[in-house]
């Protein structure tokens, strides 16, 4: 355990923030590993351009250095954004609509003792956490550097890019979900999801931690797309599919 967390510093100088302490439960922990972070993306578009952010991992002697792309902000981005914006938007909408529809199992999670009403809270800010702060700005990026335009693919594409979306995204589910299951230190970020264990609302779908959420939900996509290179349209109708399937069998 001591080599693992080792292995997953975060170095900047003579400050270690640790991976556990950027997602940890604990506020205090976030907000004193959030300056070093926000330091380090500083520094990062500084090092290696405004177009892409720069970061370092360190294990030992061993330094690994990654970029991500970062759109620049042109009008295609922005539309981009507000697609990402409406995506989610609809996404809380239907989790809305269907927890009106399963009162009966909402009323029974207030209702357990103990932490019912604040169990409950944190499943709302899970989602639009989940949905906004990390599914928008991830959308925008896989877009940008994974789909082709609509004009440039054909109906018969557009089916098999949503099939191949599908198969992938199903695949990489399954077997993200099986390691949460499967180590202890992964499961540590899923046990939140199982605290609707009993009485399971449809706004359990997507509380879950930042870190399933991204490596679960979010991954799973990023691995498909470069496979068959989709629209955007294609892409949407995609996440759309396995967001309302995720929500309907919980």
């Amino acid at each position: 355990m001591k080599k693992l967390k080792k292995a997953m510093n975060w170095r900047h100088e003579n400050t270690d923030v640790r991976h556990s302490g950027l997602f940890s439960s604990n506020k205090s922990r976030i907000l004193d590993a959030m300056p070093v972070f926000l330091h380090r993306v500083r520094k990062s578009m500084t090092e290696f351009g405004t177009s892409q952010l720069g970061f370092f991992l360190t294990s030992g002697s061993t330094k690994m250095m990654f970029t991500l792309p970062i759109p620049s902000f042109t009008p295609e981005v922005w539309d981009h954004i507000a697609e990402g914006i409406e995506l989610s938007f609809w996404t809380v909408v239907v989790t809305v609509i269907l927890e009106v529809w399963s009162l009966d199992t909402v009323r029974k999670v207030l209702e357990q003792k103990g932490a019912g009403i604040k169990l409950y809270t944190a499943a709302i800010m899970a989602n639009l956490r989940n949905h906004f702060i990390f599914g928008v700005p991830i959308y925008v990026v896989a877009v940008e550097n994974f789909c082709r335009p609509d004009k440039d693919v054909s109906i018969g594409d557009k089916i098999a890019c949503v099939a191949t979306i599908l198969f992938v995204q199903s695949i990489c589910f399954y077997t993200a979900h099986r390691l949460f299951h499967t180590y202890p230190t992964l499961y540590r970020h899923h046990r939140f999801h199982h605290r609707f264990n009993v009485h399971v609302p449809p706004m359990a779908a997507n509380a879950v931690s930042p870190v399933e959420y991204i490596f679960a939900y979010i991954v799973p996509f990023v691995v498909a797309m470069p496979l068959c290179k989709p629209d955007t349209t294609s892409f949407r109708l995609s996440v759309a599919i396995v967001s309302l399937t995720n929500i309907l069998i919980h």
